[in-house]
């Protein structure tokens, strides 16, 4: 390996850290909003026992519903974009310089074929989004209707 090829495999190295960590935090935030949204969910539960929900609390569960469902949206497409980056900008170019395959070269996101979902993880994640960003405004949509 020349110079050249070491100075390029140190920046791609370092891009490669620097989108992980990326990937990393955008995951996280998924989590905290999820996590925000079951517990604004929770407290809007427990309001709605103990008195009458009012139109306000109606519309913003349906502005928080939407904007959570649009940020973990956003933040998936992101990572799956950043997970090209890494596949196509950076395990390329390194395998040709240490002379194997990208998916060798970086396993975790350089796989040719992406491996399915087993059905039945696509059936909960379906049904929990369902229930996080539909179901629970349109119940506190009906528990207002009701009142």
């Amino acid at each position: 390996m020349d110079e050249k090829e070491k100075k390029l495999s140190e920046f791609l190295l370092a891009d490669f850290n620097s989108i992980k960590s990326e990937i990393a935090r955008r995951s996280n935030l998924q989590k905290a909003v999820i996590v925000a949204m079951l517990a604004f969910y929770a407290w809007m539960f427990q309001k709605s026992t103990t008195s009458e929900i009012t139109l306000i609390f109606v519309v913003i569960v349906w502005v928080f519903s939407f904007l959570g469902y649009t940020f973990y949206e956003r933040e998936r497409s992101e990572i799956k974009r950043l997970g090209w980056i890494i596949k196509d900008k950076i395990a390329l170019p390194m395998g040709n310089i240490l002379g194997y395959n990208a998916e060798e070269v970086i396993p975790s996101e350089a796989h040719a074929k992406e491996p399915d979902e087993p059905n039945w993880r696509k059936l909960v994640t379906f049904t929990f989004k369902i229930f996080l960003y539909l179901i629970f405004p349109i119940y506190f949509t009906g528990s207002y209707l009701c009142n």
